[in-house]
């Protein structure tokens, strides 16, 4: 984060000590397509409360729900759910934190040497695992729905399905 840029990551001893920014990346149906409501931009810090950490093991999905409350006093209820599925290897970390501005020394566990006996920690991993949240916004709270329905789209991610991902999304959506 910039938060980050301006502090010593040289003193973070494992990956799951970084917090990375967190951003919507993409969105169906896309924000403008209703008037009658505005996107909350602020949605990411909801689906990522604790902000983005990686993980040096691969997680299981985890699945919670939220409600935002706009200034006129209207609900907005969300489910997210996160998930660990995309890797990046060390040297992608490195490039990323380089790209950020940050010029002080990096952490001993991005440059791949010997674990210092005072960490108490494991030897570096060199792949990460990154969160990331598939998320439904609605004015109903149809939470047990929206928990089969991100279930059942993490599992169609992680096999090869029939249709294309998006498909799903928008028969669930519009249909």
């Amino acid at each position: 984060t910039q938060a980050e840029v301006n502090q010593n990551l040289a003193e973070r001893n494992s990956p799951e000590e970084l917090c990375f920014d967190v951003a919507v990346t993409d969105c169906y149906p896309s924000p403008d397509a209703y008037d009658d409501m505005d996107f909350p931009e602020h949605v990411s810090t909801f689906v990522f409360p604790d902000g983005c950490r990686p993980s040096q093991r691969q997680q299981p999905p985890s699945f919670f729900t939220f409600v935002l409350t706009s200034a006129n006093g209207q609900r907005l209820y969300g489910a997210a759910m996160h998930v660990y599925d995309d890797q990046m290897d060390t040297e992608n970390i490195r490039n990323v934190i380089a790209d950020s501005g940050y010029t002080v020394p990096l952490p001993w566990w991005l440059h791949n040497e010997p674990v210092p006996p005072t960490s108490g920690q494991k030897g570096p991993s060199e792949v990460v695992y990154i969160p990331k949240c598939l998320a439904i916004l609605s004015h109903y709270p149809f939470f047990d729905i929206w928990r089969r329905f991100l279930t059942q789209l993490y599992r169609i991610t992680i096999v090869e399905a029939p249709l294309p991902i998006e498909r799903y999304i928008a028969n669930f959506v519009s249909e």
